[in-house]
């Protein structure tokens, strides 16, 4: 990645956190989460709804290795966890 282009990755990669950071807020106030366990929950709930299953057909139809699926996606279930159990408590 040149050195010029890596300001706007960051800037855009910070734009999809906070679309994320939104949606799950919604979905935590669609689950009524109001405490730790409850937000990550609807973590847990939108990694498996919407992370696993989009990213499956990326390992399943490319051939990668099903450590490097587990790899990546774990990286988004703590995440997600984290995201949510913060949005849950901070309303």
């Amino acid at each position: 990645m040149k050195s010029g282009s890596m300001g706007r990755s960051y800037g855009l990669m910070f734009l999809a956190a906070l679309v994320l950071a939104f949606a799950v807020a919604k979905f935590v106030g669609y689950m009524q989460a109001t405490t730790l366990i409850g937000g990550a929950r609807a973590g847990i709930w939108i990694w498996i709804g919407f992370v696993l299953t989009t990213t499956a057909g990326f390992y399943i139809f490319e051939g990668r290795p099903a450590k490097l699926y587990w790899l990546n996606n774990g990286f988004h279930l703590v995440s997600l966890v984290i995201m949510g159990a913060l949005l849950a408590v901070w309303r």
